[in-house]
């Protein structure tokens, strides 16, 4: 006799072959946002929630990981914002906007994630 659970199969996450950083400052009122929508992202594109969390403290630390303001994620050390590719100051600004498919987020949005795990 089988158990109607039985045919129920759980997904298998795997590992994302590319280091995934989650960067925020202090006083970023959407940084716990933005984590939840990167894990949530992960899973649903079959991936291990497995990223490293980093708060810039320092303006040094900034420019270090070429960080753009808070919150922010980058894959593989590229952001994942296509336009961050042109900045060239890193500082420790808070609030950072992010447009995608003409609509604004406070934090990186799935779609814009989902590009860059590809």
């Amino acid at each position: 006799m089988s158990n109607c659970c039985d045919n129920k199969k759980e997904k298998k996450l795997k590992f994302l072959d590319k280091d995934i950083k989650y960067f925020y400052v202090n006083g970023c009122h959407a940084w716990l946002d933005g984590i939840k929508e990167l894990h949530d992202t992960l899973i649903e594109e079959g991936f291990k929630p497995k990223f490293e969390v980093v708060c810039i403290t320092t303006e040094q630390e900034a420019i270090e990981n070429k960080f753009c303001g808070s919150p922010a994620i980058q894959i593989g050390g590229i952001d994942v914002d296509k336009m961050a590719k042109y900045v060239k100051n890193y500082s420790m600004a808070s609030c950072r906007p992010y447009h995608f498919e003409g609509k604004s987020f406070e934090f990186p949005p799935k779609g814009m994630i989902k590009k860059l795990l590809k």
